[in-house]
């Protein structure tokens, strides 16, 4: 490989979790002109992927949310109070985590999305709170 190249190698021979899975190689000429990746742009893909991660969480909390609110639904038609309770409870404690995070998703749009589905997930758990009063 030349110098100031980044190759794709595979771990031979295997370590643990990280066996199959390839590793960047950097190679660079101290004294080239050319640079590889300033470490500016290492943070700037850091803090996207970060905030991708935390836009994903809250997605799945959100439908995680659903699925419980579902569950306790069913579960109060069905009679079954005891469970209905403790999928109400999963409910608004993912509810309650979402909240608490959502302020970390910077695009607009996608925190407007979220607002909008923590809006009907509001309204699905206080129908829930008043059926099981």
């Amino acid at each position: 490989m030349t110098k100031g190249a980044i190759g794709i190698a595979n771990n031979d021979p295997p370590f643990g979790q990280w066996a199959g899975r390839p590793t960047v190689l950097i190679h660079s000429d101290p004294y080239s002109t050319e640079c590889v990746m300033t470490a500016q742009e290492n943070r700037t893909d850091q803090t996207s992927s970060q905030m991708r991660i935390r836009r994903d969480l809250i997605r799945s909390n959100l439908d995680t949310c659903f699925v419980f609110a579902a569950l306790a639904k069913k579960d109060v038609e069905a009679g079954m109070r005891g469970p209905a309770e403790r999928a109400f409870g999963s409910a608004q404690c993912s509810y309650d985590a979402i909240l608490r995070f959502l302020d970390t998703v910077e695009n607009e749009e996608q925190q407007g999305e979220v607002r909008m589905k923590l809006t009907q997930l509001r309204e699905r758990l206080e129908f829930l709170r008043r059926e099981l009063e």
